[in-house]
């Protein structure tokens, strides 16, 4: 993890209170970045719902991540989640952020990304649960280079 790593994880978790939030997301995932996989560590603090629709729940939430090669992303957006059943629910987040490449086979095309992700959850008596996604990175085509990176993450809630 680089240095510019450590800072942005700092920076999200520094700005977010810990009195706002609902819950901590840890995320383990591998992330194919044209180089190959790379695995990436993405840490995420979700805010309690400030919009609720009935069979969703939105809320806002940040995130910052690093990968095995020194690629760096921060940012933050919206979170949705949506119950199946008492313990299943489906989970969604759109994130702007910032991003920098560790390689010059990670470039996305501009420093400006969106992490986009949907997953399934299972959510444990205790409130805390576990979740498995797939994220994508894009800078929405504001650049002439737009590759994307796709991922799978495995997810831990930790409720509050």
């Amino acid at each position: 993890m680089t240095y510019k790593s450590l800072i942005a994880f700092g920076v999200v978790f520094t700005l977010a209170a810990p009195a706002q939030a609902q819950e901590f997301v840890a995320s383990l995932s591998g992330w194919d970045l044209r180089s190959g996989a790379n695995a990436a560590l993405l840490l995420e603090v979700h805010g309690k719902p400030r919009w609720d629709y009935g069979w969703v729940q939105l809320g806002l939430g940040a995130a910052a991540g690093a990968d095995t090669e020194g690629s760096a992303w921060i940012g933050g957006g919206v979170v949705a989640e949506a119950p199946l059943s008492n313990r299943w629910f489906v989970e969604a987040s759109v994130m702007p952020g910032y991003y920098h490449p560790g390689t010059p086979q990670a470039d996305l095309g501009s420093d400006f990304e969106v992490r986009s992700l949907l997953g399934l959850g299972y959510r444990f008596d205790n409130g805390n649960a576990l979740s498995v996604a797939a994220g994508h990175l894009s800078n929405a085509s504001i650049s002439n280079l737009n590759p994307g990176a796709n991922g799978i993450l495995l997810r831990y809630h930790r409720s509050f």
